[in-house]
Parts: C-alpha cells; structure tokens; sequence
C-alpha cells in the first residue's frame, strides 16, 4: 500500500505544471475546448517577506540565503502565543 501510495503522488506531482500548477493535461493541451480564468489570490506570507526586505534597515542576504515566513499565533501580552487556526478553519475564508 505505501508503494501505491507513493507511486500516486509521483503521479500526482509529475503530472503538475511547474509554472502554474494545473494539471499539464489541461495547460500545456492546445484542444480549444479548455478556457482559463484568472484571478488573485494574496499570500500573506509573501508579503511580509516582501515588506522585510524593503526595509533597508534590515541586514542583506549572503549569497544563497533567502528569507522564509512561519506562521505563528498572535502574541499575548504575557508571552505566549494563541494556536493557529486548523486547516478547515483556515481554509474557510480562502
């Protein structure tokens, strides 16, 4: 069962566009039946890493570095951190 399951994310994952990430049968298909629509999405993530290194007062990257965000709950005010929503929580106002 763990070979299946394995076998079908390779599948899964080779059969996914690396610049869009639809399935590669359906952008890379010239069948003039398919029609895409676009929108915008935000990520949040991204912007504050986006925020962080517009600030100059921020140190630069070495070569290679890059930055990561990690989402963490909100900080109380005696330290501690509330827990992050669950994924349906989360995925509920996607």
């Amino acid at each position: 069962m763990d070979y299946r399951l394995q076998e079908a994310l390779y599948t899964l994952n080779k059969d996914v566009c690396s610049s869009c990430g639809n399935p590669v049968w359906l952008c890379h298909s010239s069948d003039n039946r398919i029609e895409f629509e676009i929108g915008t999405r935000a990520c949040y993530a991204k912007a504050e890493i986006e925020t962080y290194e517009k600030d100059e007062r921020n140190p630069p990257l070495e070569a290679g570095e890059y930055h990561v965000a990690t989402a963490v709950g909100l900080e109380n005010e005696d330290g501690t951190r509330d827990p992050l929503p669950s994924r349906r929580e989360a995925m509920e106002k996607i």
